[in-house]
């Protein structure tokens, strides 16, 4: 490779063949051949690449989120310095090192490999473990990294320390459990005193009067029921959540979550039948858990059913997986088929 300089003054990169041309038996050079090929699109080219490669890693070296790349046998082959900083590893100490003992255990990184080698690519929170021990989580984005030719040669992670927005989510979730869990009490008087208000005014009620006393009543246990609903799934998400487990007469459970509805149903003009089949072998399960499961879908077809629609609860032992099953279907719209994976997904309503 050498450059050419032509007539205005300019150098151009050129790849060049030199031939000496020899005469008689001494060898003389008689005359020189030049081949030469402009490289200057292949130069700028290749200049462009450099930059395009330095810009990326000032870009890496200078982020503040950790940027981690490892082989195809999950070995560190690059970190940048926020990683360093956030582990507590000099470079040197880490290069070449698996990757997964920068997970707290085993058992995090499993489904970021499997996620990996299905679909290319990861998003989540982990938990992470720091050169002292300390563990803290983080958000990851994690993919695979591809040659020229589309073969993988390892896998690259850009993550987020968030240990400051989960303490943040922490507080938050212990004001609003310590608000639901005071606003049980005054909750708790008012049906004590609606009850007492029933029994006292036996008999000398209108209509009209019964009718509020039952929607006064329905309400505040409504109310009551999404608070405890709250606190299980506040309990569920912190890992808090005891269960008391018991046998379970599963026919006296549903009675009694259909008797606690049977106001709702009756001013609606609803039919709530339930068939039980004989002899169902006893449950082992949290009373009250399993009560507000069952309310919360009877709940559910009470308020979406048309007046004088029908619902019906059925009962049953399922012999080939040996489990009590339990069903309630309803004359409501029902949910539309392309709707259904949105089902569990938290606040939508379809």
């Amino acid at each position: 490779e050498s450059a050419l300089l032509t007539r205005d003054g300019r150098e151009i990169p050129v790849t060049q063949a030199m031939i000496a041309h020899r005469s008689g038996p001494d060898g003389k050079i008689e005359f020189i051949s030049t081949i030469a090929r402009d490289m200057s699109k292949q130069k700028r080219a290749e200049d462009e690449l450099r930059a395009a490669k330095e810009y990326a890693e000032t870009i890496i070296q200078s982020s503040g989120d950790m940027i981690i790349s490892v082989d195809v046998n999950r070995n560190v082959f690059q970190l940048n310095p926020a990683a360093e900083r956030t582990f507590g590893y000099r470079k040197e100490e880490i290069v070449g090192s698996p990757l997964d003992q920068l997970y707290a255990d085993s058992v995090t990184s499993a489904p970021i490999r499997d996620a990996l080698r299905q679909h290319g690519k990861y998003t989540g929170e982990v938990m992470n473990r720091r050169k002292d021990g300390t563990l803290f989580p983080s958000s990851l984005s994690a993919s695979l990294m591809r040659d020229a030719d589309g073969n993988v040669v390892g896998s690259m992670g850009i993550s987020t320390d968030i240990t400051d927005k989960k303490a943040l989510e922490r507080q938050r979730a212990d004001v609003v459990a310590m608000l639901t869990h005071d606003i049980k009490n005054p909750l708790a008087s008012i049906l004590g005193y609606v009850d007492l208000l029933v029994e006292e005014t036996a008999g000398r009620r209108t209509a009209e009067e019964d009718d509020f006393l039952q929607r006064t009543k329905d309400n505040v246990l409504t109310i009551s029921a999404l608070i405890s609903n709250y606190l299980d799934l506040a309990k569920v998400e912190a890992g808090q959540l005891v269960l008391y487990k018991a046998g379970q007469d599963l026919p006296a459970l549903l009675q009694r979550v259909v008797t606690l509805h049977g106001s709702v149903a009756r001013r609606h003009r609803l039919t709530v039948t339930v068939n039980i089949e004989e002899h169902l072998p006893e449950i082992v399960g949290d009373q009250s858990a399993l009560e507000r499961v069952f309310s919360n879908l009877l709940r559910n077809a009470l308020k979406f059913t048309p007046e004088t629609g029908k619902i019906d609860i059925r009962a049953f032992f399922h012999k080939k997986d040996h489990v009590v099953i339990v069903e309630m279907q309803d004359t409501g719209p029902g949910i539309a088929p392309e709707e259904m994976p949105l089902l569990f997904e938290r606040y939508r309503r379809t």
